[in-house]
């Protein structure tokens, strides 16, 4: 398979300069083209979320495997930023390119991840189609149904379409919009919500 190109295009400020070094030193970083996502690294100055981020990482040490080393101890902040900007510098595999994502980009919930993909959320509030986009709803709602009802895991609408059957959808979309990045099923609700929750046509 292909590599993932994680290398900051375009973001050489002076001459010399490259990859990893741009990336902390840059106040405003450009985003991180890959082949398949864009994600904005983490600036330097951004002391909230790197706090948040290696609270996490340290979080997860005795699962090296989900980490940039092997090791077990809890690591500073200077050394999860050195693996960031070493692995930023790289075309990578698949799995260094899912550590990069989850430990050197801006932490993103579900509702703010497909925000950044332009991808319209529809109303989790409301009764009308004004105010809750009803309509939007019931249409995924029969859709869902006619598609088997179990796209999204142990969750079902109901076997035929009443007055207020489309809540159940929403609500069930409502559950997942915050799930922060570290969640094990963030990836799983990213794509159900964007197909189930999203006004896509």
């Amino acid at each position: 398979m292909a590599s993932n190109n994680l290398y900051l295009l375009g973001a050489l400020g002076t001459a010399g300069a490259v990859g990893g070094g741009i990336y902390l030193a840059s106040p405003n970083p450009k985003p991180v083209t890959t082949i398949r996502d864009k994600y904005t690294p983490l600036q330097a100055g951004d002391s909230t979320n790197w706090d948040k981020v290696l609270a996490k990482y340290n979080e997860v040490k005795n699962t090296p495997t989900k980490r940039f080393t092997t090791s077990t101890e809890t690591i500073s902040l200077e050394n999860l930023k050195r693996d960031c900007e070493s692995s930023l510098d790289k075309e990578t595999s698949d799995d260094l390119y899912s550590k990069v994502k989850l430990w050197c980009t801006t932490p993103r919930s579900i509702r703010e991840r497909l925000g950044d993909l332009n991808i319209t959320l529809l109303k989790t509030d409301g009764e009308d189609d004004d105010t809750g986009d009803k309509s939007k709803w019931a249409k995924l709602e029969g859709k869902y149904r006619d598609g088997g009802n179990s796209d999204i895991k142990n969750f079902k609408v109901d076997a035929s379409s009443t007055t207020d059957t489309w809540k159940k959808l929403r609500d069930e979309c409502k559950k997942h919009l915050d799930k922060d990045r570290w969640d094990d099923e963030y990836e799983y609700y990213l794509g159900k919500v964007s197909e189930w929750c999203s006004d896509k046509g």
